[in-house]
This record gives C-alpha cells, sequence and structure tokens, in this order.
C-alpha cells in the first residue's frame, strides 16, 4: 500500500512559528520589560535546520512506499515498526525417477550323470549345463537404470565314475595262480615270498574284495578292500609292500602280511570268492621237488588257465633276475608275463621250446 501526504507551507516565513514550542516561563522582575505581565519567552525545539529548509522549498511533497509490509500501530513511545511483508512460497520439488526393476536369475545347471561301470573304467558323467543370464533391468522414468542382470553360475557337478570298478569273481577259472615265490635267496622268506594271478579275461574287470586267500593248513586272508584285477592282467600278492632290495623287492599289488606262509617242503595257494567267499576260484599245490631257491615257481604261458596250471609239468623255475642284494640274485616276474619253459611241449602240437 502506497501513502502519498502534501504539506504546504504558503508565505512560509510569516509561519515559521508553526514549527516552535511556546513555552510559558515567568521572568523575573528585573528582567521584565512590563511589570504588570510576564514576558513570553519562545525557545527554539529541535529541527530548526530542517524547518527552514522545507519553507525555502516552498511546497514539497513526499512519497513514501513500503518496503515491506504496512507500518505499525504506534505505541505510546512510537517505537513500533511496521510489520514485514509476506515471503513468496517456494517452489515444488520435482519428483525423482522409478528404480529400475532387477533381472530374473539364471537357471542353475544340470546335474550331469553318474559314470556307468562297463566291465573297466566307468565314463565320467556329463558336465552341468551354464544356467542363462537373466534380462537386466529397465531404465527408470528420468531415473537410474539399476537393474540386476540375471546370474550366470549354473555349476557343472556331474559325478566323475568311480572308476575302474570289477565285479566279483563266482566262477572256477576266471583267475588263474600264474607263479609263486616260495624260497628265496637274497633275502629271508620272511620278508620275501609272494604269489601271482592272472586275469585271462580279455573283456571283464574283476574284483576280489571280500575274496579268501589260503596256504597250507588252512590259514586265510580275507581281501577287505577293493583289489582290482584289469583284463589280461597280473597283480602280485606279497608279505609287504616294501620294494627296496632287502625287502620285498618290487612293489606287491596288496599285503596280506604275515598271514600265509609257503613251506619250502610242499604246499599250496588259493583263491575262493563267491558271494559267500567260498567258491574256489583257483588252487595250486606244489612239491619239494619244485621249489628251487632264489628262483620263482612259474607257470608257462601257453598253459595259462586253471585246468593246465593244475599240471606240475607245465611249471618251472624262472630265469629272469628281478631283484638283487649283496650280490645275490632272486628270479622271477612279478607283475608280468611268464617266460616259455624250455623243453616243454607246444599245447597245439607245435613241439618243444
Amino acid at each position: 500500500m502506497f501513502v502519498t501526504k502534501q504539506v504546504c507551507f504558503p508565505g512560509a516565513r510569516s509561519r515559521l512559528r508553526g514549527v516552535f514550542c511556546r513555552v510559558d516561563k515567568k521572568v523575573p522582575d528585573s528582567k521584565q520589560y512590563s511589570p504588570d505581565a510576564p514576558r513570553r519567552r519562545y525557545v527554539w525545539c529541535g529541527g530548526m535546520a530542517l524547518a527552514f529548509a522545507l519553507a525555502l522549498a516552498g511546497c514539497t511533497s513526499a512519497h513514501i512506499v513500503p518496503q515491506t509490509g504496512s507500518g505499525g500501530a504506534g505505541d505510546p513511545d512510537g517505537s513500533d515498526m511496521g510489520t514485514g511483508g509476506d515471503m513468496g512460497a517456494g517452489g515444488d520439488r520435482g519428483a525423482g525417477g522409478d528404480r529400475g526393476t532387477g533381472g530374473r536369475i539364471g537357471s542353475g545347471g544340470v546335474r550331469g550323470t553318474g559314470g556307468v561301470a562297463d566291465g573297466g573304467i566307468g565314463t565320467g558323467g556329463g558336465g552341468a549345463v551354464t544356467g542363462s543370464g537373466g534380462s537386466g533391468g529397465s531404465s527408470g522414468s528420468d531415473g537410474s537404470a539399476t537393474g540386476e542382470g540375471g546370474h550366470t553360475d549354473g555349476q557343472a557337478d556331474g559325478q566323475v565314475g568311480d572308476g575302474p570298478t570289477g565285479v566279483l569273481p563266482t566262477q572256477a577259472g576266471q583267475l588263474v595262480i600264474s607263479e609263486m615265490m616260495i624260497d628265496t635267496d637274497a633275502v629271508t622268506d620272511d620278508f620275501a615270498e609272494w604269489f601271482e594271478i592272472h586275469n585271462p579275461s580279455p573283456t571283464v574287470t574283476y574284483d576280489l574284495n571280500g575274496c579268501t586267500l589260503g596256504s597250507m593248513g588252512g590259514v586265510t586272508k580275507m581281501v577287505a578292500e577293493p583289489l582290482i584285477v584289469p583284463p589280461g592282467a597280473y597283480i602280485t600278492l606279497g608279505r609287504n609292500q616294501d620294494p627296496s632290495p632287502s625287502m620285498l623287492g618290487f612293489m606287491a599289488t596288496y599285503s596280506y602280511g604275515a598271514t600265509l606262509k609257503f613251506s619250502n617242503t610242499g604246499g599250496m595257494a588259493s583263491l575262493s570268492c563267491g558271494l559267500d567267499g567260498t567258491t574256489l576260484i583257483d588252487q595250486v599245490t606244489y612239491m619239494a621237488s619244485d621249489v628251487v631257491k632264489g628262483k620263482s615257481h612259474s607257470l608257462d604261458p601257453r598253459y595259462l588257465d586253471a585246468t593246465a596250471n593244475d599240471n606240475p609239468a607245465n611249471w618251472c623255475p624262472c630265469t629272469t633276475v628281478y631283484r638283487t642284494y649283496l650280490s645275490v640274485n632272486d628270479y622271477g616276474t612279478p607283475n608280468a608275463a611268464n617266460h616259455v619253459c624250455p623243453g616243454l611241449a607246444d599245447p597245439d602240437g607245435g613241439g618243444t621250446d
């Protein structure tokens, strides 16, 4: 609100008294001009310079424009100020963008199938398929695109076949005892006796876990762990598995410990399996005349079956060195095929070697 006030002073010089304050004051008798009446004295009040300037100007217009609110109502001492003007309202804040939606999680891999035994090493299971990635999140309106991409962490956890695996022998002749070290020369018998088993099958793998090993006098030792015999293979079972020259002299496939003992005066070695562990798979007997010190009792490879090995004539002392200790040799072919016995007739009628 604007207020305009006009003040005019016509005949300003003759009206200067209008800006005076008149004060009645009694004047002492010694200074009175008239003894009968008090002399009045006019005393200047403040603002003389401003009044004189206005009088010279003649007529002045004052325009007063409040810059805030209307003036406050005066209180007795005239000290109230005008109230301030209203403050403008602030603008509305813009709405933020919507957050993008998250991506889908990729599906996990398919579990591979386990290995299948096929008379030999089981085939490994197939690996899992990798999960496909999820789609990324959509961008929000005027906002940030924060959707997560899908995971691709399908794990390949196919089981690898537990190969090689084998089947339990259940019939006589499926495995053949092919060699025996009865009387060693380089070291004592208690450290170095052993015998060998051959698998004549070209396709079937056998496992002797649960089978029983035997020697003279009804002494037996049950195999209580997997003992694999692959097709066409030779394995050796010994008193220990110490390959040092002063002990067994090579690494045996299995140790039966001190349980079994081969007598130098004659004896036997046997293998029994089957579901009840009593089916005789093979057995070899020998006499004192078959024992040669330091040389294994070796089956001619041309007679490598569970019937032909029952004939002592198809055996002979081995002539291949497998261990030397303190300049003394022991002969045999543990874990390997035997040599042909000299002078033995060929089973096919081809003469002798």
